[in-house]
């Protein structure tokens, strides 16, 4: 069995990944996992299809997928 990469339509955004990593993950401390880049994305695409949008690399969609997905 060959493992086969999923795509996920998000164009990549320089800014709104460098806004990832400072917000969500150096301002708490928090480890970059593996699976956190597919979830993260796969949330936003969720979010954007609800609203009818495209889906970016933007801080509103990045604060409300990281809100819902790194429970505290």
């Amino acid at each position: 069995m060959m493992f086969v990469p999923m795509k996920i339509a998000v164009p990549l955004d320089k800014d709104g990944f460098m806004y990832l990593l400072q917000r969500w993950y150096r301002e708490p401390g928090r480890t970059l996992q593996a699976v956190h880049p597919r979830d993260l994305l796969r949330i936003i695409v969720a979010m954007a299809e609800y609203e009818g949008l495209q889906p970016r690399l933007t801080p509103p969609f990045i604060d409300e997928a990281c809100r819902s997905y790194f429970v505290e």
